[in-house]
């Protein structure tokens, strides 16, 4: 019921966000990362751990959770596209979605 990662007033402090949420980027979790901008010209942030999802979204269920960290990852190769999100077992497990003719379009 609040953004989750809500931006700030620069990128660096919604960087700060993010890191504080999914760890310090390192050559284990994102090898590529310190070819981005800022990284490339020295910046470095402090070494913070992630925080499992189970611990952010209480009441999510497993298979939310599990969506979340193949959509929500730092390496940008690791993350599912839209094909792969929507082949996820989040979309076929119970309850199912309600039918298309029985959406509501606004």
């Amino acid at each position: 019921r609040r953004p989750f990662l809500q931006g700030h007033e620069s990128d660096i402090s919604q960087l700060d966000k993010i890191f504080t949420v999914f760890g310090t980027p390192t050559e284990t979790n994102w090898p590529e990362h310190k070819a981005l901008p800022l990284p490339s010209r020295g910046l470095t942030w402090d070494h913070c751990i992630p925080v499992p999802f189970d611990e952010i979204f209480t009441a999510a269920p497993d298979d939310a959770l599990s969506l979340l960290g193949c959509i929500l990852t730092l390496n940008p190769e690791q993350r599912f596209t839209a094909t792969e999100c929507l082949s996820h077992r989040y979309f076929t497990n119970d309850p199912s979605p309600t039918p298309k003719n029985r959406l509501e379009l606004g």
